[in-house]
């Protein structure tokens, strides 16, 4: 058992490469499924938690009252807004992200918002379908828009009538897998319920998303996070000759197992194209598509809020600070050992990520940041882009956000932490500074001011739109 003694992303990644080099895991069929491409971050994700590497990304709520107050609002869904209920027609079909964020005050997905208007300019008839944050759904009803809860209801359905389960030499490929993986990382990780299911998943969603493409006819789908739950929807609709596209939703990188598959493998669920919002992202070799079906199509949400921004007057010495719920324990110590380090009391505002909201108080050293007179602890919905905007430095791991700080102006430092991989580029680049914990935060400030921009206009996000 060759056990990892001091793992990182990095090392966990890449005998993740060299298992599926080896034993051609991307294209092991168990029933029919691809089991190891369908649930890949899934794995990884495990594997990482096992290793101690990561922190649960999306911890949910378990107590009765959110889990009833779930159940609630699931039951709505699946009764009203059922996605099962349209029989017109439509030319597109879009699957958006569950989190919402506020344009003129109204709650709405940022990363398919313009092109939902712009779609509806064209005359074109769209359906959109979207999950639930937190068991809660935000967004203005519309006979355009319904819920995904009927899709998950017919998955659960078929649990409970036994359709679907693996078959017994399934179960053998799957314990081989899951002792390969043991084996590899000598962690005791069991993925056996994990693999199982997905295959129970794969099937019961295929079906569903046959009929609901039957229904509705799109000419095009739309997804945002592919590697979360879109491969048997990307498997029906190649079937049947309808073009899938996923949406650029956050930090694409070589350790990043949604996106980067050395040697471009051909997936088979995979989308059609992906929009990215630049090059710096599309011209990532690893991603498993040809360059021509890598769309470089911007970020306009980040352009309109930049631009909506682009008066406010930075508060010299202001360091924020970007939270993730993957290491957010971690971050956090470290932040409290800067503070400590330091000789005077530099004004910090400490932005949690929206998972974290609720369970913050759980973690003793943001307590103790929280109880100091100079840190503000943001636990709730913000104006991103004003802190950006207003803040001469920013801090964290990997976070998406840290990427609009830079092309915003903020200058940046980087605690070395499990993710810090995803950064490997700018670090090479000398465009951020890795926190050199041998000095102080007023030294590491001090670090930060000498970087020099060298990401060229719309390199991150594209051209500034047009508002």
């Amino acid at each position: 058992m060759n056990i990892i003694t001091s793992a990182s992303v990095k090392d966990i990644c890449e005998r993740i490469f060299a298992l599926e080099a080896e034993h051609g895991l991307l294209d092991l069929q168990v029933d029919g499924v691809k089991v190891w491409q369908f649930r890949r971050m899934h794995i990884y994700y495990r594997i990482a938690q096992a290793c101690g590497v990561l922190d649960d990304p999306q911890p949910i709520q378990h107590d009765f009252v959110s889990v009833l107050k779930r159940r609630y609002h699931n039951v709505s869904s699946i009764l009203l807004h059922s996605p099962f209920n349209c029989s017109e027609q439509v030319d597109i079909l879009i699957f958006d992200h569950a989190r919402s964020k506020l344009i003129d005050g109204v709650p709405v997905d940022i990363y398919t918002h313009f092109l939902l208007h712009r779609l509806r300019e064209e005359g074109q008839r769209v359906l959109v379908v979207e999950g639930s944050w937190q068991g809660r759904h935000v967004r203005p009803l519309s006979p355009e828009r319904r819920h995904m809860e009927a899709i998950n209801f017919r998955y659960f359905l078929d649990l409970v009538a036994g359709r679907h389960r693996c078959s017994a030499e399934g179960m053998r490929q799957i314990e081989v897998v899951h002792r390969l993986v043991q084996d590899t990382f000598g962690i005791a990780v069991d993925l056996r319920k994990l693999l199982r299911e997905s295959v129970q998943r794969f099937k019961s969603n295929a079906r569903s998303y046959e009929v609901l493409l039957n229904r509705v006819r799109p000419k095009c789908v739309y997804f945002v996070v592919g590697y979360s739950h879109f491969a048997p929807l990307v498997h029906v609709a190649r079937a049947m000759g309808i073009r899938t596209v996923e949406l650029q939703h956050g930090v694409i990188s070589r350790y990043h197992l949604g996106y980067s598959f050395p040697g471009k493998p051909v997936l088979e669920y995979f989308a059609d194209s992906l929009e990215s919002w630049g090059a710096y992202w599309g011209d990532l070799p690893e991603l498993p598509l040809p360059r021509k079906q890598v769309v470089d199509s911007g970020f306009p949400y980040f352009h309109y809020m930049s631009k909506m921004h682009s008066g406010i007057k930075r508060q010299s010495g202001q360091l924020l600070v970007l939270s993730q719920t993957a290491i957010g324990q971690d971050l956090a110590q470290k932040v409290l050992q800067a503070v400590e380090s330091s000789r005077v009391a530099i004004r910090i505002m400490y932005k949690l990520h929206p998972g974290e909201f609720l369970s913050w108080r759980k973690n003793q050293a943001l307590v103790r940041l929280s109880a100091l007179p100079n840190v503000e602890i943001i636990d709730r919905d913000c104006d991103l882009y004003r802190l950006l905007a207003e803040s001469e430095y920013q801090t964290g791991v990997f976070s998406t956000a840290i990427f609009e700080g830079i092309q915003m102006g903020c200058k940046t430092i980087l605690f070395n932490l499990p993710g810090i991989e995803y950064m490997d580029n700018l670090l090479e680049k000398g465009m951020v500074v890795c926190y050199d914990e041998t000095c102080t935060l007023e030294e590491n400030l001090r670090g930060a001011d000498a970087v020099v921009s060298t990401i060229g206009n719309g390199e991150l996000f594209g051209p500034a739109a047009e508002f």
